[in-house]
């Protein structure tokens, strides 16, 4: 546990803006990697981290533990898992086409 983490969350738990502005600045595009890993689009990898912090912040993150990184990615893994579970499966296969497209620079 840091110091910095704990300050962090208890500032989290109260709503605090700078403290959610900080949490964006320094792990919402790992965030966002993260959920690419796993629905293989973009946007969707975008909308769902967007969702997950904005829902941790309306809930106060009553339930982040520190070190605050791997909490922010179990939540964002949930959702994706979630989000998947309530797809069709032959998006997730047009998903992972894209994914190969975008690896090899294909598309944008």
């Amino acid at each position: 546990m840091t110091p910095n983490d704990e300050n962090l969350i208890q500032a989290l738990q109260h709503k605090n803006a700078d403290a959610f502005k900080c949490i964006v600045a320094d792990y919402s595009e790992d965030m966002i990697i993260v959920a690419f890993l796993i629905p293989f689009d973009r946007e969707k990898s975008s909308e769902l981290v967007c969702n997950v912090l904005f829902n941790l912040f309306d809930d106060g993150f009553s339930n982040a533990a520190v070190p605050i990184h791997p909490f922010l990615y179990r939540e964002v893994r949930a959702a994706c898992y979630s989000y998947l579970h309530d797809i069709e499966p032959t998006y997730l296969i047009i998903g992972r086409e894209k994914a190969m497209l975008f690896f090899n620079g294909q598309l944008n």
